[in-house]
């Protein structure tokens, strides 16, 4: 019976999905958190013209701790998986610089969407902030991340074609 391992690289090559999938999971969950944690910002007071810009997506009480809860669970879970592949050496460190301003954009937009569909008698003031410097700070963040990400997979590109040269495969 063989009991021998298989070597690291093919064992990754299994997991190699998990590093999108965790990303993914990081950015979601952080900005679903960061939304449940905001809680509702309206005023408890109801003038005749309070409003609010946008109808909040989720009314219900039970369906936004659910939501923060399945955020907290996909949020835990990235990071176990992540923590994993970074101690199996099968994550490039360098991804963190596409990672950490996607968080960044994900907190900013979870506060972003809580302010948004708030209901209140000074919308007009918050909305404007919102939407002439949070949304551009957002919108950078997610094009520098971009950039970046297309510069690291052309460099892993090159990589594997000097690989392919040099060993003639």
């Amino acid at each position: 019976m063989n009991t021998r391992r298989p070597p690291l690289g093919q064992r990754l090559a299994a997991w190699r999905w998990a590093a999108p999938a965790t990303g993914a999971g990081l950015v979601l969950g952080t900005t679903v958190a960061t939304w449940w944690a905001v809680g509702d910002l309206s005023t408890g007071v109801r003038f005749s013209f309070s409003s609010s810009l946008l109808e909040p997506l989720v009314t219900s009480a039970a369906a936004r701790h659910a939501l923060g809860a399945a955020a907290l669970v996909t949020l835990a879970l990235s990071v176990a998986l992540r923590s994993a592949l970074v101690r199996w050496r099968g994550y490039d460190p360098c991804w963190w610089s596409v990672l950490t301003p996607l968080l960044l954009a994900g907190l900013t937009g979870g506060w972003s969407w809580r302010v948004l569909t708030m209901t209140t008698s000074s919308i007009n003031l918050l909305v404007g902030f919102v939407v002439y410097l949070v949304l551009p700070f957002v919108g950078t963040l997610v094009l520098g991340a971009a950039l970046r990400a297309a510069v690291l997979l052309r460099r892993r590109h090159r990589a594997a074609a000097a690989l392919a040269v040099t060993t003639g495969t």
